[in-house]
């Protein structure tokens, strides 16, 4: 028994068989950690609120070239500074611009003109995260806009951005794996009909990084159609 936890017995803090649960805790979080797994995830195995085998799988896709698995992408280039390109529900074309500010559920953006242009910036709007459907960098705009593809059943279903969590579609992790491993070409399929085929090359808590063609984006998982599901369980 350490002395530390004979202290803690005997001050009353702990019962014998709590110790023993403790100990057996901190074995399993340095097997853990010793096998690769980031602290905070061995973290949530050990206290039972994550399954070993999912960590692994958010291991991986952290390798993948994610700083961490819950990167806010919207928040990032809030921070950043860096201009993007957004495609909004409702919205025909990508928008250029930058984010002024980012919060928990939207955010403040504004369209820019190119670098050098004298294009005049636009007044900040209210965007909220899940009216997006994906953003790309300015260079890659014309690419992905040019890659768009159209669902005619999903159209008329004339569905828009999913302000509800329970009317949205989220792959399973296990899946979003299976499919980023294969490096398979596959149509999403938004919410309003839109499509847009690319390879799966990381995945995060909210998104999807995609390649299309030379062009790469990220898209959100909040809006996907589920006939998205068919197009991912071919693989």
């Amino acid at each position: 028994m350490p002395l530390w936890g004979a202290y803690r017995i005997v001050r009353g803090e702990l019962t014998l068989n709590e110790l023993l649960q403790e100990l057996i805790r901190r074995e399993r979080f340095e097997r853990l950690q010793k096998a690769g797994m980031d602290s905070d995830l061995a973290g949530h195995v050990v206290s039972g609120t994550l399954d070993e085998a999912r960590a692994v799988i958010l291991m991986k896709m952290r390798q993948a070239g994610r700083r961490r698995f819950s990167d806010d992408r919207i928040e990032s280039a809030g921070e950043s500074g860096a201009r993007l390109a957004l495609w909004r529900f409702g919205s025909q074309d990508l928008e250029v611009g930058c984010v002024v500010k980012a919060r928990t559920y939207d955010f403040d953006f504004k369209t820019t003109g190119s670098p050098g242009s004298g294009e005049p910036d636009g007044a900040p709007v209210l965007v909220y995260k899940h009216d997006v459907k994906l953003l790309t960098t300015p260079e890659h705009a014309a690419t992905v806009a040019g890659a768009r593809r159209f669902e005619k059943k999903v159209l008329q279903e004339g569905l828009g951005p999913s302000r509800e969590k329970r009317d949205r579609y989220r792959p399973p992790e296990d899946l979003l794996a299976k499919i980023t491993a294969a490096g398979a070409t596959i149509r999403w399929v938004f919410r309003d009909g839109t499509a847009i085929e690319g390879r799966a090359k990381s995945f995060g808590r909210w998104d999807v990084d995609l390649e299309v063609g030379d062009a790469s984006l990220t898209l959100f998982l909040h809006a996907l159609h589920p006939a998205t599901d068919r197009n991912l369980k071919r693989i």
